[in-house]
């Protein structure tokens, strides 16, 4: 058995990973773009080229929405090492309407990839529903609930009842009687 050669494990060596060199990702440089604008610059100037915007076009006729669109290439523009998270989340808005806007000029269907239909309820629809609400609750009351609203004031509390003045309080030295304090121990602690 002392003769058996083993196998050379193909892995890493333990702490490698603390000698490696970071520069080798792009995402652990700093990015190239510091700036909103100049990175924006540079989105709008890869995506207008003639055949990469024929591409974009043939994506968005084929279902791809531009929100899915602009969102891919943010990141992998992120994810070259372009700009930072941050940017990216800042940049994919407006570069979708880019999008949008090229789309139309050209007058290719798009679909944005969100929802655009909103319901719209009037002033008046709302105040209706809230006054028949009202109304509703007002219907639904119990002779029990009315109870409760006269027996309120009882449930106010030991502290609002103090504030009664018909209601006898104790003496200081009755309060101090309850707490445990004796006179000799007054003194003691002075």
């Amino acid at each position: 058995m002392a003769n058996k050669k083993y196998a050379a494990i193909d892995g890493p060596i333990p702490g490698e990973n603390l000698i490696s060199d970071e520069r080798n990702y792009p995402w652990r440089r700093a990015p190239d773009y510091t700036d909103l604008d100049e990175a924006m610059e540079f989105l709008l100037d890869t995506i207008s080229e003639k055949p990469k915007l024929f591409a974009v076009f043939n994506a968005l006729e084929n279902e791809i929405t531009v929100a899915q669109f602009s969102q891919t290439i943010v990141m992998s523009a992120m994810a070259q090492g372009r700009f930072t998270l941050d940017f990216a989340l800042l940049l994919a808005g407006p570069l979708a309407k880019y999008i949008s806007i090229l789309a139309e000029g050209y007058d290719v269907d798009y679909d944005m990839g969100v929802e655009t239909e909103y319901m719209y309820f009037p002033k008046e629809l709302i105040d209706a529903s809230q006054l028949d609400f009202e109304l509703q609750q007002e219907m639904e009351r119990t002779p029990e609930d009315e109870e409760e609203d006269v027996n309120e004031e009882a449930r106010e509390g030991l502290m609002n009842a103090m504030k009664d003045e018909s209601m006898d309080v104790a003496s200081e030295e009755e309060q101090d009687s309850m707490l445990g304090y004796n006179e000799g121990e007054d003194e003691e602690l002075v």
